[in-house]
C-alpha cells in the first residue's frame, strides 16, 4: 500500500517488532507510514529498531485534543522503507 496510518500502537515494547514487520511487508517503495506515539516507554526502542531495520524516518512533536480542553502530547513519525 502507498500509505499506512497507525496511532497509539506502541504502548508496549512487545508491539514494536510486529508493527515494524507489518510496515516493512505492506508499504510500497516510495510510500509512507504515519505513526503517532504518546512518547511512552517503548519510544527509544522504536527509534532504535527503525534505524536497525533500515527505515528512513523523521519525527515531529504534535499535540491533539480539543482547543481549550485536554491536550495530549506525542510524536508523529513519518516512516519510509529505504
Amino acid at each position: 500500500v502507498p500509505v499506512v496510518i497507525a496511532s497509539d500502537l506502541t504502548y508496549e515494547t512487545r508491539n514494536v517488532e510486529p508493527i515494524l514487520a507489518l510496515v516493512k511487508t505492506v508499504l510500497l517503495p516510495g510510500g509512507v507510514c504515519f505513526l503517532t506515539d504518546q512518547d511512552r516507554t517503548p519510544a527509544p526502542v522504536l527509534r532504535q529498531r527503525l534505524g536497525e531495520l533500515g527505515f528512513k524516518y523523521d519525527r515531529e512533536m504534535v499535540r491533539a485534543g480539543e482547543p481549550g480542553g485536554d491536550r495530549v502530547k506525542g510524536t508523529l513519525y513519518r516512516i519510509r522503507v529505504v
